[in-house]
């Protein structure tokens, strides 16, 4: 299946991508989390999470910023496909654990003072 259409793929591109994928996954659960805590509708907390899942790839347009942004890792599983090395990506998933716990912390402290 799969082969025929893209080539195999070594395991451990495939173990890394799916790693850095996942990372991204939950920085975005997290960032959607903490929004919960700040909107008072879920189309709010959406609309919120959205622009700002827009905003973070733009400012990682500037050279300096990109190996760090958690928009990174959204091309990870690609790039290293491709023939990347993993350990591009390190500090982007460092920053971006680092941003999910944070937006957790928030997140529970936001919503555990509303009312039911």
């Amino acid at each position: 299946g799969s082969v025929a259409l893209i080539g195999s793929l070594p395991m451990a591109a495939f173990v890394g991508g799916a790693v850095y994928g996942a990372v991204y996954l939950a920085f975005v659960v997290a960032l959607v989390a903490a929004t919960a805590g700040l909107a008072r509708s879920a189309d709010g907390a959406g609309g919120i999470a959205n622009v700002e899942l827009i905003l973070l790839p733009i400012a990682a347009l500037a050279p300096a910023l990109e190996p760090w942004s958690p928009s990174a890792l959204v091309g990870a599983p690609t790039a290293i496909a491709d023939g990347d090395s993993p350990a591009e990506f390190v500090r982007a998933a460092g920053v971006t654990l680092a941003a999910s716990a944070a937006l957790l912390w928030v997140s529970t402290r936001l919503l555990e003072r509303r009312e039911v």
